[in-house]
């Protein structure tokens, strides 16, 4: 890292007037979450984006900040703003903007999808949730085996009274 090493530019940082560059866009994003607790990593997550909204994020988070207008990670997560989700911001707020050209990789973001590659956990409540619904399921099963193996019983007594 360093003025004269690098080629991206952090989020939070106006302009690239006597602002340190980094050589890599993860070391860039890097340096936003522990300067600027603005850690786009858990954003993209949390909002489960795809590449064109990270791209619409980035453009909307420098246009912002160039603008001198505070833009928290909170804020995004939350729902609060959502003027980063208009189709304007897929225009590069900054001409050859490194770290647009880097984005899918820094992020782990596949470009053909637009997913990202890790899915998010789950919680221990849902896991929970979800085997009791396992063990309700497979109870229902043997109810519905039991009652046919009943129903195949009285028939046989029903013929069988015939």
């Amino acid at each position: 890292q360093g003025s004269g090493a690098g080629r991206f530019l952090p989020l939070c940082v106006p302009s690239t007037s006597g602002a340190e560059l980094f050589k890599t866009a993860a070391e860039a994003l890097a340096h936003d979450a522990s300067n600027n607790n603005f850690d786009v990593r858990r954003i993209v997550k949390e909002l489960r984006v795809g590449f064109y909204d990270c791209m619409k994020l980035v453009n909307y988070v420098r246009e912002s900040v160039a603008a001198g207008v505070l833009v928290t990670e909170a804020s995004l997560v939350d729902g609060t703003d959502k003027a980063w989700m208009d189709d304007k911001y897929l225009i590069p707020f900054m001409e050859n903007d490194s770290l647009l050209f880097e984005l899918d990789g820094a992020l782990g973001l596949d470009a053909e999808s637009g997913d990202a590659e890790d899915p998010p956990a789950q919680s221990d409540s849902e896991s929970t949730r979800v085997r009791a619904l396992e063990e309700e399921n497979e109870a229902l099963r043997r109810a519905v085996q039991e009652l046919r193996e009943s129903l195949k019983v009285a028939g046989t007594f029903i013929d069988q009274a015939d």
